[in-house]
């Protein structure tokens, strides 16, 4: 179809006719030029004209523009009814607007409705309908003349706008259109929910009013400008709700609407998102993140994680500064090529790879490092594949430990447990041993006080005893080594204890081993038994001089020491606090690695056979724990070796005390004694002994025997002399019971049994006598008198 003249052409053509009409035949009647340009119109326009009989009730005339618009020809449109053009409610719409014309119930004859025709292909098509009511010469209604003009688009144009209106006031989301001074033309619901203004107040409310005044010189010297300026501005901004004035986080557009005639600005457009709790969100978010991470770095393992390309993604502080970075972003991005282990990253990118391929965690796994320093270190690795919401994997998550000082620690919690089983092994075995050296000795003494030393068999009873005494001074080394030895601490100055003891050391190493003591002046004082100092520096002295061939060198050394938290964190063992050091040197063959692991434990020995028990060194780390004391031992092969010995300073009140009193001499007197044990051998060798020493004895096996002797004897009982273990009841209780019958009875307990038993049964305490079996008669006899004197 050609495309249709437009109205400035239809005009300018009905000139030219009526030009040509004038020129040609000025002398024609005007009608017949009328017609002709009537004619011109009908058949050009772009509506479509028509004729409605009202006596047929059908179209009697259609332009030729109906094609176009309904797709039916002219000639399909003459002589069809209403039926054939409208649909049924159309159709009840135009019959009603004829029948309103024609019984005159409007003022005009006029028709003018909006109405759906029917299109030759089925659908339809929205057409307003302009008519008007013909009459013949008698002035009767005989046709609807009018015209249909298609509005189609613009119905679909103002059902859009319709649905978009509906839409903008539905929307969640603050609509506003504001005149260019910032006055509301137009707010929708959720905008009034946000912003607290009411349907009447929006036209009197300049947009600036819900502007925070902290945020008004932003908008207007910054978000205005830049709308005026490139016709939008997008950002996230702040609105207060006039009614709470509570604030609310946005994301804004905001846009101009212009004339499009005249290009000027008419209004400016905003579309805000309440991202309030989305920033809530973000801020809870990036707060957990922060409390993550904190937690990450205050943790004392490593922890990263890697995407499935090796790279990582973040870790602790501890992680990076092993990598050799000051901050744990300096680490993302990188690879272990970058790290401080490069030599090793083919390696932990491998294992890192087996955990993404497979998805299996790769747990405890103890590996070695070189740190960036060079150091060799132990770590304890685990690795477990990430996963994202769908389970697929996306990377790696590590975590490991440096266990080197662990490790460390363990080796000597081992050799600790170790030495702790030896020396429970030996408290065991003391009270039965005990025992039977104080039966051993005991019989030996007694035989030797009827002997003469030239009887035959004088030699041979003192050999038993000797050998009795070495085998009871094993039993003490042995108790030394576990702890468990009885020990009498006082409180000392180590100075004047070696001091005293300088000779016999010197006569100990020998002429060709010169002996130097250097004392520290104003020395601290310690609690200790004086008799265990001896046995230390008797032991570190001897074995010094075993490690120097010929001529040499021992040094002992005292000062005072105050250790810190990163000499104890070195140092395992070790408490900080203050303490006296003791040191015995010497220029000798030294200790390797190996040797010096083990030195301390009982029966270890690096000389022949028969030149030593393996105890010496054994006996002095016990004494030293025993004290809550520590150790350090310093030497290499053929550089000497040095024994630190630190023992805690002494910081109570210093007593007063008087000089002691010289050892009882071995006699007895005239007292009755109640002997209470409950080893049948040890009681009547003990009876011997006591008698022999001019006592009176009552002799019980039992408790209750002893209970019963108390009860029936007429005269005094001076002294208890009872074992602390024993059946039916200790001898403490059994004190406390004969005391109710002779309130000035002295107590001496003995027993076979080790410190920490006895301790347990209150008989340490300070003030107790207490005698530890094996004894010789010199020992008992003094004891004895020491209680009852």
């Amino acid at each position: 179809m050609s495309e249709k003249p437009t109205y400035e052409e239809l005009e300018k053509r009905i000139q030219e006719l009526e030009r040509a009409e004038f020129d040609r035949k000025s002398v024609e009647a005007p009608a017949q030029a009328s017609d002709e340009m009537y004619r011109f119109l009908v058949e050009n326009s772009n509506d479509i004209l028509w004729i409605f009989n009202l006596s047929s009730m059908t179209y009697t005339f259609c332009s030729k523009s109906v094609e176009h618009i309904l797709g039916y020809t002219a000639e399909d449109v003459r002589g069809a009814s209403l039926d054939d053009v409208f649909s049924k409610e159309t159709k009840r719409r135009i019959q009603a607007a004829f029948g309103a014309v024609l019984a005159g119930d409007i003022d005009t004859n006029k028709i003018l409705i909006e109405a759906e025709h029917k299109h030759k292909d089925g659908r339809l098509v929205w057409m307003e309908i302009n008519a008007v009511m013909q009459k013949n010469l008698l002035g009767q209604p005989i046709s609807f003349i009018g015209v249909s003009r298609d509005i189609t688009e613009h119905k679909r144009s103002e059902e859009e706008s319709r649905r978009l209106a509906s839409v903008i006031r539905r929307s969640r989301e603050l609509v506003n259109v504001a005149t260019p001074d910032g006055m509301m033309f137009f707010l929708n619901d959720a905008g009034k929910k946000m912003l607290g203004i009411s349907e009447k107040d929006v036209p009197q409310t300049n947009i600036l009013r819900v502007i925070p005044e902290h945020l008004r010189d932003k908008v207007q010297q910054e978000l205005l400008p830049t709308i005026y300026r490139d016709g939008h501005w997008e950002g996230e901004l702040q609105y207060r709700n006039l009614k709470t004035g509570g604030l609310i986080d946005v994301h804004a557009i905001a846009f101009n609407i212009v004339d499009p005639v005249t290009g000027t600005l008419q209004f400016i457009a905003n579309v805000s998102m309440d991202i309030t709790e989305r920033k809530r969100a973000e801020a809870e978010l990036r707060e957990s993140r922060e409390v993550l991470q904190a937690v990450l770095n205050a943790i004392p393992v490593r922890v990263f994680w890697k995407d499935r390309e090796m790279t990582y993604l973040g870790c602790n502080t501890q992680f990076a500064r092993d990598a050799g970075f000051e901050k744990t972003e300096d680490i993302i991005g990188k690879d272990d090529y970058a790290m401080g282990w490069r030599e090793q990253a083919e390696r932990y990118r491998a294992d890192d790879r087996a955990v993404i391929e497979s998805g299996q965690a790769k747990l405890l796994i103890e590996e070695p490092q070189t740190t960036p320093s060079g150091d060799q270190i132990l770590l304890l690795t685990s690795k477990i594949p990430l996963r994202d919401i769908s389970g697929a994997i996306t990377g790696v998550l590590g975590i490991y430990q440096d266990i080197t000082e662990r490790k460390t620690l363990e080796a000597q919690l081992q050799q600790s447990q170790k030495m702790e089983s030896v020396g429970r092994l030996a408290g065991g075995v003391a009270h039965d041993f005990n025992n039977m050296l104080s039966v051993i000795i005991g019989r030996a003494e007694l035989a030797l006080m009827d002997l003469s030393p030239t009887d035959s068999i004088y030699k041979d009873i003192l050999a038993i005893k000797t050998v009795a005494n070495r085998s009871a001074d094993l039993t003490r080394q042995l108790l030394a080594f576990a702890r468990k030895q009885t020990i009498s601490p006082k409180l000392l100055n180590l100075n004047s204890i070696i001091e005293s003891m300088l000779t016999m050391l010197r006569q100990l190493i020998g002429e060709d081993i010169a002996l130097i003591w250097k004392p520290a002046d104003n020395l601290w004082m310690v609690k200790m038994d004086p008799t265990q100092i001896d046995q230390i520096l008797a032991n570190l002295v001897v074995n010094a001089r075993d490690a120097i061939k010929d001529i040499g060198m021992v040094t002992i050394e005292t000062a005072n020491v105050v250790l810190d938290e990163a000499y104890c964190t070195a140092h395992a063992g070790s408490v900080p606090g203050q303490y006296t050091l003791l040191s015995v040197s010497d220029n000798g063959c030294g200790m390797n690695p190996e040797t010096m692991a083990s030195i301390f434990e009982p029966f270890f020995t690096t000389k022949p056979i028969g030149m030593g028990t393996g105890l010496g060194l054994a006996m002095v780390y016990g004494i030293v724990k025993q004290n809550n004391g520590f150790i350090d031992v310093h030497s290499e092969p053929g550089k000497g070796t040095t024994f630190q010995i630190y023992q805690p300073r002494y910081v109570g009140k210093a007593a007063q005390t008087s000089s002691e009193a010289e050892e009882a001499a071995a006699t007895g007197g005239p007292e009755t004694i109640l002997l209470v044990e409950d080893e049948p051998e040890i009681l009547e060798v003990i009876r011997m002994i006591l008698i022999k020493l001019g006592y009176q004895l009552l002799a019980a096996a039992t408790p209750g025997e002893a209970i019963r002797l108390a009860e029936d004897h007429a005269g005094t009982i001076h002294l208890l002399m009872t074992d602390v273990i024993m059946p039916e009841m200790n001898g403490r209780d059994l004190a406390k019971r004969l005391l109710a019958l002779y309130p000035d009875l002295k107590r001496l307990f003995m027993s076979g049994y080790t410190a920490d038993v006895i301790a347990h049964h209150g008989i340490l305490e300070e003030g107790v006598h207490f005698i530890q079996k094996p004894f010789s008669i010199a020992d008992l006899a003094a004891k004895v008198r020491a209680a009852l004197d």
